[in-house]
């Protein structure tokens, strides 16, 4: 899923908000949608107070394609955590940000998110880092979901975790004892009817 995290702020604090007032805009682009939102930044508004109201303007316009939540990072500080919903490279989100409230939390740093400072956690940079990736057969797949039914007919994967340390056997063997009893059925209905 892709990821960004504000830069950290202390909830009483009044950073955003020092930095500039008025009411700023902002699109959300998900697999080739724009949400647009706005949000005002008074004189005086904590950098909680914004954060939250930035989750709020966010949730209100993406219907259900990305979660955003502002998370307490510690006692009395806070960033805002922003995902798409479901994964692969489409689901990528894509910032236009008008009135530059977005850059101005580390939203849109373009850099990668550290413990302090904003960025992207998870983020579409042209090699498929949203995709999955399985190997089978030792050839290469990349797929955007992490359930995979069109590798092999009649067998689906569903993908849990990345481990690149960890090689994972799957053997698929015909089960004799289903075959025996479906085989043992048509037999038993077809004496029946013979009867």
């Amino acid at each position: 899923r892709s990821t960004f995290a504000s830069t950290v702020y202390t909830n009483t604090g009044t950073a955003i908000s020092g930095a500039g007032t008025g009411t700023y805009g902002f699109t959300l682009t998900i697999n080739g949608t724009a949400y647009t939102a706005s949000v005002t930044v008074s004189a005086g508004d904590t950098d909680q107070t914004v954060l939250n109201n930035v989750q709020t303007a966010i949730t209100g316009v993406v219907s259900g394609k990305a979660t955003a939540v502002v998370v307490a990072t510690e006692t009395g500080k806070s960033r805002l955590s922003l995902a798409s919903t479901e994964t692969g490279t489409a689901n990528n989100i894509a910032f236009t940000d008008t009135g530059g409230l977005l850059a101005r939390i580390g939203l849109t740093n373009g850099t990668a998110a550290t413990d302090t400072v904003g960025g992207y956690v998870y983020k579409d940079l042209g090699n498929n880092e949203l995709n999955s990736k399985v190997t089978l057969n030792g050839l290469n797949y990349i797929r955007e979901s992490n359930t995979i039914s069109d590798l092999i007919t009649g067998l689906t994967f569903t993908l849990k975790a990345a481990d690149a340390t960890k090689t994972v056997t799957v053997n698929v063997d015909p089960d004799a004892d289903g075959i025996l009893a479906k085989i043992k059925d048509f037999i038993a209905k077809h004496n029946e009817a013979l009867d």
